[in-house]
């Protein structure tokens, strides 16, 4: 365990869950538990549990759970490494920084320089400056934001030498260019806007064409450096991710100007990709704030095309999808300056996506026109690709059948995943973690689940050691039990706390622990477990004799003589196991 780990396990150890809950929502005792409103949705009826012995928290409402940190990072709106420090500041705790990289640091350093440097530019620079007040964007926007201008002619260059850094830091920033050794600006007479990452910190820039200049692209972004990825980074995130959790929906634009005119206004859930595709990283990082997304491209063409994109691969992501448009106005930012409230009437008024794409289509298409009619149908092809829900596919087909007034027949023939085309999965999940997915909730009429609940409600974990862990066939229970029986001194609090066992293993201890109310008091414990643990085993045998009489079957209709008699003994020896664990059973 790293110093940054320690710090994290020292605070844990320092405060108490529930009394740190108990700030944020009223909790009452309930047996071992406290139950309360849960505050990330709205409820009547408590389905918000804490449970003090392994420090951990659920909702069975939304389902949100987890530690002390993860209770911060939701009701906070922040980060892990913001909780770890507003709970270490009340336990009393130094925070041990993790190890720095000094290469990463050094160009973090040197980006945030040159937003400096920038930012002094834009404020001598009277054209440049004008130009972003006739943008819209005021003083407390350009500060924000960190916006300024890049005048180019080596100005940058020989400012940064004059901090002290070094050329090789300067050209491994992508802030200059080097050919064969000579050093330019790599940005000149461009507004510029500083790219952050999720922490707060200035990794790339963006710069854009002043009116009047067309020399190279409109918009010019940092090359990739070791701590910029364009496929992964998504402008706009760090400023909007605490309304965009609190809203529940991020609204997608196309450019940093539709995102900082939103800010400006008052609309604080907008970002945009930087003049990429939507891609599958940058929504890994949309949907840690929501998985709600709106999409607002421009009204053009490649802008309605981008959109079918987005929403392809956003779905494939299992993204809830929307869209909707400015009208008249090109984008966001030119509808914001139209009018802010008319802008915010049109964000409230979004549709699904796929009948918003669907609807447009149909308006601009001739379905007499049998080429036109496969474009539609092939775009809802397209969709099904991308979803594995079967239900959702069902739901969409037949809202495509009612909204085109297709053919049916036809339709069936022709919608579906196109032949060869795997399905998309809808997370970075393989097959073998899909399958040991853990449950949402236990079932404690599951004789596995019962016998392990048992256990904890009678706090006897010494008997894990005497669990045969090849009878269970949860594998997440098996982490469990080899947990407890490997730990010399074991608790609730520390295997739920262990980094040995996987999250879906701690979610569902989390579980038993707040549930043990559903288990009844057991009049003898030892009977009880007993009782238990024979059922796993009948359980068990009694799918080994189902598999055996369905061999058994194959062979008769075979005429395998041998395999006959082979499994007819196996049979005999199971039915005969069987009846003596029920006779075992009945007796206690």
């Amino acid at each position: 365990m790293n110093d940054f780990q320690n710090s994290a396990q020292e605070v844990k150890e320092r405060l108490d869950i529930v009394e740190t809950i108990e700030k944020y929502v009223h909790l009452r005792k309930m047996g071992k538990n406290w139950a309360g409103n849960c505050p990330f949705h709205s409820e009547k009826t408590p389905s918000f549990m804490v449970n003090p012995e392994i420090q951990r928290f659920k909702c069975y409402g939304c389902g949100k759970g987890g530690d002390i940190f993860n209770f911060i990072q939701e009701i906070e709106h922040i980060e892990f490494p913001e909780a770890l420090e507003k709970l270490a500041k009340e336990a009393g705790v130094e925070i041990k920084k993790r190890p720095v990289n000094t290469r990463f640091s050094k160009l973090e350093d040197i980006n945030a320089t040159a937003s400096e440097f920038f930012y002094a530019e834009l404020h001598k620079y009277k054209p440049a400056l004008t130009y972003a007040q006739k943008r819209g964007l005021t003083v407390e926007t350009l500060k924000e934001f960190k916006i300024g201008f890049a005048p180019g002619r080596g100005l940058l260059y020989n400012y940064l030498h004059t901090k002290g850094y070094s050329d090789r830091v300067i050209i491994e920033s992508g802030l200059v260019t080097d050919t064969s050794g000579r050093i330019k600006d790599r940005f000149i007479n461009r507004l510029m806007f500083p790219i952050w990452n999720i922490y707060g910190k200035i990794v790339a820039y963006s710069g854009r064409q002043l009116p009047g200049d067309n020399f190279g692209p409109k918009y010019l972004n940092t090359p990739e450096t070791p701590i910029f990825h364009k496929s992964n980074t998504v402008f706009g995130l760090y400023q909007n991710k605490s309304e965009i959790k609190k809203k529940n929906l991020t609204i997608l634009t196309e450019g940093q100007m539709d995102v900082i005119s939103a800010y400006a206004s008052g609309i604080r859930n907008v970002i945009a990709p930087l003049g990429t595709a939507l891609t599958e990283q940058q929504l890994d990082s949309l949907g840690r704030y929501s998985k709600r997304l709106l999409i607002l491209f421009d009204n053009d063409e490649a802008g309605q095309k981008a959109l079918e994109r987005a929403f392809h691969i956003a779905i494939s992501k299992g993204f809830n999808v929307y869209a909707t448009n400015t009208g008249e106005y090109k984008d966001l930012d030119e509808s914001i300056q139209a009018s802010v409230s008319k802008t915010k009437r049109t964000l409230s008024s979004k549709m699904d996506a796929y009948s918003y794409i669907l609807a447009r289509k149909l308006d601009s298409l001739d379905l007499t026109d049998i080429t036109q009619e496969r474009e539609l149908v092939d775009f809802h092809k397209e969709t099904l690709i991308h979803l594995t829900d079967p239900m959702v596919r069902e739901h969409l087909t037949k809202k495509f059948r009612k909204i085109t007034k297709l053919n049916p027949g036809a339709i069936s023939q022709d919608i579906g995943p196109m032949k060869g085309t795997p399905p998309v999965k809808t997370s970075g999940a393989s097959s073998r973690d899909r399958k040991n997915t853990a449950p949402t909730d236990i079932n404690i009429n599951d004789p596995e689940t019962y016998l392990i609940a048992l256990l904890i409600k009678i706090g006897d974990y010494k008997k894990f050691h005497s669990l045969n862990i090849n009878e269970f066939t949860n594998p997440f229970y098996k982490e469990i039990i080899s947990q407890f029986a490997s730990s010399e001194d074991p608790s609730m609090r520390t295997i739920a706390e262990s980094s040995a066992i996987s999250d879906q293993a701690k979610q569902i201890l989390t579980d038993i622990a707040l549930r043990q109310d559903k288990i009844p008091e057991p009049k003898d414990p030892i009977s009880s477990l007993n009782e238990a643990y024979m059922r796993i085993r009948m359980t068990n045998k009694t799918k080994k004799l189902n598999s055996i009489q369905r061999q058994l079957a194959i062979a008769e209709e075979e005429n395998d003589d041998i395999k006959i008699d082979e499994l007819t003994q196996q049979l005999l020896q199971l039915t005969s196991q069987i009846r003596s664990l029920d006779d075992k059973i009945s007796r206690l």
